[in-house]
């Protein structure tokens, strides 16, 4: 990645999205998405209260966050270590915990050189459904944030997040 110049369009590469494929081992395995992909975006799904007081005002309350991102294909790559995971889902039909990983969002713009800022995040993979066109087989999935986040780096050359040293998990979603 080239360093950005202030004034300058963030080009969409700069902002990495990665799930881990290997939930429940002790060394992550990261991949990045995007190689089918056209479009990907966090949809961010707020509660609000509004309450009418005896004054005749309005008072409005952000609560929290649902934020949801859609993978929409995911093609079959014999030996992608994500595919395997996602069939496995599909294929036993698992649920609850079965279904917890990691995601890994990347600012690359905002830094020079890597490792870049980074925030990994729990979140609970849905798969929508399982086979395709003519294109390839496909599970197209959805990733549900669960809001923890921690903040740290991740390093593009060794595909490691490492978590900031006075980076305490969070819970995302704080009242407005």
């Amino acid at each position: 990645f080239k360093e950005l110049k202030a004034g300058q369009d963030i080009p969409r590469e700069y902002l990495m999205h990665l799930v881990n494929a290997t939930p429940g081992e002790e060394t992550p395995t990261w991949v990045l998405l995007g190689e089918d992909l056209e479009e990907l975006k966090m949809e961010l799904s707020a509660t609000v209260n509004k309450t009418k007081n005896i004054l005749n005002h309005t008072k409005i309350r952000l609560v929290d966050y649902e934020a949801t991102d859609s993978v929409d294909p995911y093609y079959a790559v014999k030996g992608d270590k994500l595919y395997d995971w996602l069939e496995n889902i599909v294929r036993n039909r698992l649920t609850l915990d079965d279904c917890k990983t990691q995601v890994l969002t990347v600012y690359v713009y905002k830094g020079a050189t890597d490792p870049y800022e980074a925030d990994m995040e729990s979140c609970v993979i849905e798969p929508k459904s399982f086979g395709g066109d003519t294109n390839g087989i496909s599970i197209p999935f959805d990733i549900h944030r669960e809001g923890d986040v921690t903040k740290g780096t991740y390093n593009t050359s060794t595909k490691t997040f490492t978590k900031a040293e006075r980076s305490e998990e969070r819970r995302v979603g704080k009242e407005c």
